[in-house]
């Protein structure tokens, strides 16, 4: 697979592609340098058994420390999970090779276990957990011992403060007040009103998330317009995760899904017209959230079916057993 090394600059939008590519010109930065040294730089560091296991025929690892061919290292004691235990049961002989095997990785996409069901293995499966902070909390430190000088509370809350402007249309750096020694009165209650302030803002969206029912037969799927900005001045947006490989969704779906409002799809389905015009996006619009194993696709505005849809407020999609298991979301970002 082909690495494309980001260019960090200021102002660059960061997605999550950028630091995966970057995980991965980093590792094989580490694996040159090793191939450098050593002619096959990968084995098995340690590999420890649960000894009272074996007596049970299962075979049960407690730790695992291996680098493969392709660099990938797996430390099952600071970072990964064991494989699940093996039962060997059914092993006749004396003594059996083990073997310690990862899904391949697919240049396509896909490597990450949604949960569902696949026809080829997936590498990598996402689990959130809770991290302490390594750098502490020096709010809490301030608040153990109150004896400390309160410019030290004054920095911790303006710079708080500071961050939180940058989500403020109303407020700029000026709103923050100086620290003044002598005049405690004028600088800490002004700060803590502001702080007020500034943690109810909410930033006006762009985006209005529709919501979608999917019916009994699991093809059809239907949304309502109600918000009557919708059908003055905005553009619709799909979010399609399927079963199938992204290239082939990025060329099937515009082709076999039909979009338009409920009456017209369905006698769209009927006499096999072509609906609404659904166009594959290259690049995926700032205002709507970013799924790594999502397409996105837009919809086009222009045709009388488009036209047919607002007016009647509401929406449908047909997507047929031949896409997959499909997940679908819709979004409509205002034009102002």
């Amino acid at each position: 697979m082909k690495i494309f090394r980001p260019l960090w600059r200021d102002g660059a939008f960061l997605v999550p592609q950028q630091f995966q590519q970057q995980a991965r010109w980093d590792a094989h930065v580490a694996d040159t340098v090793s191939r450098m040294a050593l002619a096959h730089p990968w084995g098995v560091l340690r590999a420890e058994f649960d000894a009272s296991a074996l007596t049970l025929s299962r075979l049960n690892a407690t730790r695992l420390i291996v680098r493969f061919a392709d660099g990938t290292l797996i430390d099952t004691e600071l970072a990964d999970i064991l494989p699940p235990v093996r039962d060997v049961s059914d092993v006749m002989q004396d003594s059996v090779e083990v073997l310690l095997a990862l899904p391949l990785l697919s240049a396509s996409g896909g490597n990450l276990d949604d949960g569902q069901e696949s026809a080829r293995p997936r590498r990598w499966r996402a689990e959130q957990v809770t991290v302490q902070e390594l750098a502490g909390h020096e709010r809490s430190e301030l608040h153990q011992d109150p004896s400390r000088h309160p410019e030290l509370l004054y920095r911790e809350l303006a710079r708080l403060a500071g961050s939180l402007l940058t989500f403020s249309l109303e407020h700029h750096l000026e709103a923050i007040p100086r620290y003044r020694h002598a005049s405690p009165e004028q600088v800490f209650p002004p700060l803590f009103a502001l702080l007020d302030t500034l943690l109810e803002v909410s930033l006006p969206s762009r985006v209005i998330a529709i919501a979608l029912e999917q019916g009994a037969d699991r093809e059809i799927w239907r949304g309502r317009l109600h918000d009557a900005r919708l059908r003055e001045g905005a553009d619709f947006y799909l979010s399609v995760r399927s079963s199938l490989p992204p290239h082939q969704l990025q060329s099937r779906f515009p082709q076999l899904c039909k979009a338009g409002s409920h009456d017209d799809v369905a006698e769209v389905v009927n006499i096999a017209l072509s609906g609404i015009a659904i166009k594959p996006l290259s690049h995926v619009p700032a205002a709507i959230p970013l799924r790594l194993e999502n397409q996105y696709f837009a919809l086009d505005l222009s045709t009388d079916a488009a036209r047919a849809m607002l007016e009647a407020g509401n929406c449908t999609f047909y997507t047929p057993e031949s896409l997959g298991d499909v997940k679908l979301e819709l979004f409509a970002v205002l034009r102002s």
